[in-house]
């Protein structure tokens, strides 16, 4: 998942120091990326595309459930799972990473692109 998400394409080196220290960039980065996802929505501003896919989810998991005479557990619609970094978010934290704007000015970016398949998905 995260050599795709972060364009990795092949390892540093071969060497087991090398993996090592490449894994802990890499998920260096993606703890960065979630710290990100966590700023941008104490502003209010979130992935809206996930979070219409993933209740479109838990719509069909209740569905089924039902059916089967059962309910899905409490926690899934209080506590919803941490779902997948978007494609989305991900290349617009990457096109604006080297911006010499502060992340201030960058937040009416964010929104646009974050909201832009409202509905979608």
């Amino acid at each position: 998942m995260f050599k795709n998400d972060f364009i990795e394409k092949k390892a540093w080196a071969s060497g087991k120091s090398a993996l090592v220290i490449q894994a802990s960039f890499t998920t260096m980065t993606y703890n960065l990326l979630r710290m990100m996802e966590a700023l941008l929505k104490i502003r209010g501003i979130t992935d809206e595309k996930v979070e219409v896919k993933y209740n479109k989810a838990i719509k069909i998991r209740k569905t089924v459930a039902e059916k089967k005479g059962n309910t899905i557990h409490p926690f899934e619609v209080t506590m919803p799972r941490m779902a997948r970094l978007s494609s989305q978010f991900i290349r617009t934290l990457r096109n604006h990473f080297s911006s010499v704007s502060p992340i201030v000015d960058l937040l009416k970016i964010f929104s646009a692109r974050l909201t832009a398949y409202r509905g979608g998905a």
